[in-house]
């Protein structure tokens, strides 16, 4: 897509999905006056955000403190591992989220170049196995009747201006994919063949090399943070506490960014502002990556059926993915979480 050579850096993509990102446009913003930028949360949003951060430190000789805060003992073993292992390009969203996710899926699709080539500019050692784990699958969507026909279609002009090959098929052109489906229960079908499945894990593990090795950004574990202090004209003050022995240190920053995946919304109740007890109201969107949870299974028992495929629908949110699977789930969200309107699944 649009590029003349292998992207040496995240920029190459970006200035390639977003048309006019200039180089100038990619300086504009940057505050002389931030010293210390930190992220709570150290999945694949936190580390992926840290990086981002770093990355551009680097590029313009910012200086900046980087820091990334989590409560277990080591990058993406919470949602990352459970429910990260999906790239979609073929989304309905805005242009903007479309962007963004093709944005990401070509950056894991480069993610070795991309860090090599930002090592060697570095002058520093990177021996790492980057691995992603990534391969492109096509996403179906059917729909049982044709009121969807208008949204489809002006999905795929959307995808069609981005160079994102989209189909519509009928029911006897959908056989031919799928021998031996019931044609007669849907009108009309959508297929989208640039997605992708990825191994998260992977890929924070490869970002977390990078990021601490070559952008000497630090990683603090098993470190819950259990209060954000925020003061008109201070610095952002933020208390962590030691996961085990209850030990609390208090910290200064000048950017705090919340990358806690579903976790995002009891942050939100960690805030005092202006020395005010309050709460900011982070809404979660139930989206497939966020939630992680299924009735009646245990944890282990989601573990031990690892690797398997989620068929999604009207209200089934739970996603863990892989090509090699070989068992198929269907999950709903609790009926308890807000975020969900349970009377409509």
């Amino acid at each position: 897509i649009g590029f003349p050579e292998l992207p040496k850096s995240m920029f190459d993509i970006l200035n390639v999905v977003y048309s006019t990102c200039s180089e100038q446009e990619l300086e504009t913003g940057i505050n002389p006056s931030i010293s210390r930028i930190d992220f709570v949360g150290g999945g694949i949003s936190g580390v992926t955000a840290a990086y981002v951060a770093g990355e551009r430190s680097r590029r313009y000789n910012l200086g900046w403190e980087i820091h990334v805060w989590d409560r277990l003992d080591f990058v993406g073993l919470k949602s990352t591992k459970d429910s990260a292992a999906r790239t979609r390009t073929s989304m309905f969203g805005s242009v903007d989220e479309t962007i963004g996710n093709l944005a990401t899926s070509l950056f894991h699709e480069n993610l070795d170049s991309i860090l090599r080539h930002g090592a060697r500019e570095a002058g520093k050692q990177f021996d790492v196995d980057v691995h992603t784990g990534l391969s492109r699958c096509g996403y179906l969507w059917l729909f049982e009747d044709g009121t969807s026909r208008e949204r489809v279609q002006i999905n795929q002009q959307m995808l069609t201006g981005m160079g994102i090959p989209s189909f519509c098929l009928n029911p006897t052109e959908v056989s031919q994919l799928v021998p031996g489906i019931a044609e007669d229960r849907f009108k009309l079908a959508y297929f989208c063949p640039t997605d992708a499945f990825v191994e998260p894990t992977s890929i924070v593990n490869a970002l977390h090399a990078y990021a601490s090795r070559v952008l000497g950004i630090t990683f603090h574990f098993n470190e819950e943070i259990c209060d954000i202090r925020v003061d008109t004209g201070k610095k952002i003050r933020f208390t962590a506490q030691t996961v085990g022995n209850g030990a609390h240190h208090e910290y200064e920053t000048d950017r705090l960014g919340l990358t806690t995946g579903a976790c995002l919304k009891e942050m939100g109740r960690r805030f005092t502002i202006n020395g005010q007890g309050d709460t900011i109201p982070i809404q979660l969107k139930p989206v497939a990556r966020q939630l992680t949870y299924v009735e009646g299974f245990t944890p282990q028992e989601l573990d031990a059926l690892t690797p398997f495929t989620i068929l999604m629908g009207n209200g089934a949110y739970f996603s863990r993915e892989s090509p090699a699977s070989n068992a198929v789930i269907f999950g709903y969200a609790r009926k308890s979480d807000p975020e969900v309107p349970s009377e409509r699944i």
